[in-house]
């Protein structure tokens, strides 16, 4: 507990003597999230469009392999097109 204390008097000295070095810590910290949080997103968005893609008229079938994934879409029916995604192991 004393230790959590002396870590949090600490900082609060840090953030009252240099507040300029302060904000630049958090602005960094601030953008390296904001930059994981867009990686996430692009990789969910791109996996969300290999799924999404539509079959041309005349196919029964198409098999799309994305990254560690294998997409699998096939015509079910007149206007239906259903997909399975399955994990493809590394090996």
């Amino acid at each position: 507990m004393t230790k959590i204390l002396s870590a949090i008097k600490s900082m609060v000295s840090f953030l009252v003597r240099s507040p300029k070095e302060a904000a630049i810590i958090l602005l960094s910290l601030l953008l390296m999230f904001m930059n994981w949080r867009l990686r996430v997103e692009q990789r969910k968005s791109q996996g969300l469009g290999a799924k999404m893609a539509s079959l041309p008229a005349g196919t029964k079938e198409i098999v799309t392999v994305y990254r560690d994934r294998v997409i699998t879409q096939w015509r079910d029916g007149p206007a239906k097109v259903e997909y399975r995604d399955r994990y493809l192991p590394p090996e």
